[in-house]
């Protein structure tokens, strides 16, 4: 039994998603240099601002979960962990949002829950990371552009690599991974066994650094935020 099938990990409560079929699935491969772009994108505002993120169904979120205490066990991966991170897809960063209580009414008209298909796994070398890429549909596109231009209209500017024109959308499962490790890291991956499906069901706002979670609801806006939780 592979590492990946048999480790557990604890999930924070997201609403189950809706019985569905109609996910989008591609093959594999990677995209390392789209990937190096946004990571690089992560790296300038490391040291302090904001995040807006797309979180899964416990079920695929429990996936990408164990794909982190495994890397962490075999001390290739810990970072995510440490930071107190939630497996998510980043829909925009920017250093600055002033009141972020403004944003409640923007994201709450975001729709969902999005079917999700985490297709391939990619690698960036500054600072060497793995990721899995998401098969870009038309509604998660439609979904990021909605968020920058209302966005926009609020005075926020999307960060460099999460513009409409240039985002390129991953779930990050490894950080500053030793070099002569990412081949391992590779084959841990592997037993994920892509694609897997699921669905992105809950839309956040975090602060770092360190990661504090600003608050947090449902796509679709039917239920009240949690505020201030761990991200």
């Amino acid at each position: 039994m592979s590492d990946l099938s048999s480790s557990s990990s604890q999930l924070p409560q997201n609403p189950p998603p809706p019985s569905t079929n109609n996910h989008h699935q591609e093959g594999g491969g990677g995209r390392e240099r789209e990937g190096e772009r946004e990571r690089e994108a992560e790296v300038e505002v490391e040291e302090g601002g904001y995040a807006i993120e797309l979180y899964f169904d416990p079920s695929l979120e429990n996936q990408i979960l164990k794909a982190w205490n495994v890397l962490a066990r075999r001390q290739i991966s810990t970072r995510l962990i440490s930071i107190s991170s939630r497996p998510h897809i980043t829909l925009l960063s920017s250093r600055s949002l002033g009141d972020p209580s403004r944003l409640l009414p923007l994201l709450r008209s975001l729709p969902g829950p999005l079917p999700l298909s985490l297709a391939s796994v990619g690698a960036s070398s500054s600072p060497s990371s793995l990721f899995l890429s998401p098969v870009p549909t038309a509604a998660l596109l439609a979904l990021h552009a909605q968020l920058c231009d209302a966005l926009r209209r609020e005075g926020v500017e999307a960060g460099e690599g999460y513009r409409v024109d240039g985002w390129m959308p991953n779930v990050l499962v490894a950080d500053d991974v030793p070099r002569g490790r990412m081949a391992e890291a590779f084959t841990i991956l592997k037993d994920l066994r892509l694609p897997v499906s699921g669905y992105a069901v809950e839309v956040g706002l975090v602060e770092f650094s360190p990661v504090r979670e600003v608050f947090s609801f449902p796509l679709g806006g039917s239920a009240s935020a949690s505020v201030g939780g761990d991200a």
